[in-house]
């Protein structure tokens, strides 16, 4: 706070018509979060371009976690600063936040989708969508990740229906992941949740829960079968 206060006096001339007619919040910021002053919104908006390739790399030291905790919680304030440029770098913090929500450490990805949702708060949602929709078929931890806090936050009826679509037409493989049917659910449930001011598709929905309910069904059925076979072996 402090350094950016310091920076804004420093460069008062480069940054006196921000100064003059400040810009207004995202209109999907949080209501209690305290938004960062204009000096650390732009010091960080100058040097992210540099920070994300060593963050990255960090994020992704696989033999260090408290590096990758490190560097997954700075992740997010960088992103939560980045206000006015985010848009810039919306692929790079994808391919970051898609690899690190599969990390093996809670805080890791804990912080992950922290990014993930001031990414979806600050950055254009054409832009989020159209990396993350032509990816979606995989149905991979990170596009699902992403997707559940977007659904999350945006309020938009075009783009909610065009993820929503999207997910009814890749949910007819055989998962056998409890995490990706979750995520599934997940969006599905806050994208039904917008159905009083969104006109959206109540047959997707339907079908889309329908077969999460099958598919957690049928793992608990193989699961138990499982145990079965495992106590059969250990008999014999």
């Amino acid at each position: 706070m402090k350094l950016g206060e310091q920076f804004q006096n420093e460069n008062e001339l480069d940054l006196k018509e921000e100064i003059d007619y400040p810009t207004e919040p995202p209109k999907n910021c949080p209501e209690k979060a305290i938004r960062p002053n204009l000096g650390c919104r732009e010091l960080v908006g100058r040097n992210v371009i540099g920070m994300l390739p060593a963050l990255a790399r960090d994020c992704g030291d696989n033999l260090n976690e408290d590096n990758r905790k490190m560097a997954s919680r700075v992740l997010g304030h960088i992103a939560r600063h980045a206000e006015r440029v985010i848009h810039q770098h919306v692929p790079k913090f994808i391919e970051i936040i898609s690899k690190g929500v599969q990390d093996n450490s809670s805080e890791v990805i804990r912080n992950h989708k922290e990014t993930a949702k001031w990414l979806c708060t600050l950055a254009d949602n054409d832009l989020i969508l159209k990396i993350l929709l032509p990816s979606i078929q995989g149905l991979s931890l990170g596009t699902l990740s992403i997707l559940d806090k977007f659904t999350t936050i945006s309020t938009s009826q075009e783009d909610l229906a065009a993820v929503l679509t999207a997910l009814d037409q890749s949910t007819y493989g055989f998962y056998k992941e409890d995490r990706i049917i979750s995520l599934i659910r997940d969006i599905n449930r806050n994208i039904s949740q917008k159905l009083q001011v969104c006109d959206l598709d109540h047959k997707q929905i339907l079908k889309i829960e329908i077969f999460c309910q099958v598919r957690n069904i049928s793992l608990s059925c193989e699961s138990e079968q499982s145990k079965i076979s495992a106590e059969d072996s250990v008999v014999e």
